[in-house]
């Protein structure tokens, strides 16, 4: 509807550029939403050239790879063998390219907000954090991860949960996401001991700070992060 708001459905086609991007080009969501477009720039009554409107980004070898030969702008980057999953962002062509397309200007204050997080002290917080949570979960049974965040990044969790339960969680691995629950019934808390708290502070904020002082009174293992700004 975005699209063809406009002028109509081809006039707002004409501006628009799709990139679908999987490693695999197995991934459900992707696939379909490739096969959409695919099928409006198609139609007769649009009868667009696919190649000026659509490039794809995944592995060699993957079924899109092969379509290369035919129709789409098939592009890799750097003569690399492996793209990186969506979740690399915000280090590889993947997530720069969208970027560079649409926002250009961002560009360089994302790079270097990547390079200040995985440099000195800030990183090692993360990969502490990161083999933390593997300990709990494979030593401790503790694989169920609740994530306390500010109003400002409800929707964090939404994305982590993806990340933690389907990419990293494949073959039984992985830790499963709580978030959004009613802390205000005890029930919630009954029986959670399998359970690892994470709190995100922004801006100097602390989160939830009654519930905290709860857990941490109580024995729950708990993580922390501080954050300048969403």
């Amino acid at each position: 509807d975005d699209i063809s708001q406009e002028a109509g459905l081809k006039q707002g086609l004409q501006k628009t550029l799709v990139i679908p991007i999987s490693k695999t080009s197995r991934t459900p969501e992707t696939v379909t939403h490739k096969e959409y477009f695919e099928s409006l720039f198609k139609d007769p009554k649009i009868n667009l050239p696919i190649r000026e409107h659509m490039w794809l980004i995944t592995d060699p070898g993957s079924q899109w790879d092969q379509e290369k030969e035919r129709e789409l702008r098939y592009i890799q980057f750097n003569g690399r063998s492996d793209i990186g999953g969506r979740f690399t962002s915000p280090s590889t062509a993947i997530f720069l390219l969208p970027l560079a397309l649409t926002s250009p200007d961002l560009l360089e204050e994302v790079l270097l907000r990547a390079i200040e997080m995985n440099s000195g002290s800030k990183s090692g917080r993360y990969l502490e954090m990161g083999a933390e949570l593997f300990a709990r979960a494979k030593y401790f049974r503790q694989d169920k991860l609740t994530m306390l965040m500010p109003e400002e990044l409800a929707s964090l969790p939404l994305w982590a949960e993806q990340l933690f339960e389907e990419s990293l969680g494949k073959k039984g691995k992985g830790i499963t996401i709580f978030y959004g629950e009613d802390f205000n019934r005890p029930e919630v808390l009954e029986g959670s001991k399998d359970r690892v708290f994470l709190r995100v502070n922004l801006g100097g904020k602390k989160t939830n700070p009654a519930l905290w002082a709860y857990l941490k009174e109580n024995g729950y293992p708990v993580l922390e992060i501080d954050v300048k700004d969403a």
